[in-house]
């Protein structure tokens, strides 16, 4: 719990090096994280396949679309992370860059869509990490050079498990 907090105050002071964005932390009690957001978002769920669901919070901030989710699937969440990726992909876009990672102690796939536009196109900036059957889901949409690099990664490398109560 003390490294949780210390991480999220961390967190915390590096949000107020990126002014142009109003970082605040966001607590998903029954998802069992927290992640900077930029500003107040909005909580969703929808099915996502029978007896699946998405549980997301997602808020617009700097021309961009931010998201943090979660959905618990009935075998091992890290055999649906390439699902996951080809279904974004699937969707008109062009994959764009991808890498395994760790973080948190997880096993995770981070990647890029960028998909057709005659101006600025959109590129879907996506973090899957996988926890059991949990897959955690941070994902930025994009549009131009707003938000920046760093902000994207802020948002990332915010992102905490904390402990089920």
């Amino acid at each position: 719990m003390l490294r949780t907090a210390a991480a999220l105050l961390a967190a915390i002071t590096l949000a107020a090096c990126y002014p142009d964005l109003d970082w605040r932390p966001l607590n998903a009690a029954q998802g069992r994280f927290t992640v900077l957001m930029p500003a107040r978002p909005k909580e969703d769920s929808r099915p996502v396949a029978e007896g699946v669901t998405m549980h997301q919070w997602a808020t617009r901030a700097s021309d961009a679309l931010f998201a943090a989710a979660y959905t618990d699937y009935p075998a091992a969440a890290v055999s649906h992370m390439a699902t996951v990726q080809a279904a974004l992909v699937a969707k008109g876009g062009r994959l764009a860059g991808e890498r395994e990672l760790r973080q948190e102690g997880l096993a995770g796939r981070e990647f890029s869509v960028e998909f057709p536009a005659d101006k600025a196109p959109p590129v879907l900036h996506v973090r899957l990490l996988a926890s059991g059957n949990r897959l955690y889901q941070l994902s930025v949409l994009t549009r131009g050079d707003k938000p920046s690099r760093d902000d994207i990664d802020l948002f990332f490398d915010s992102f905490h498990i904390t402990p089920s109560q």
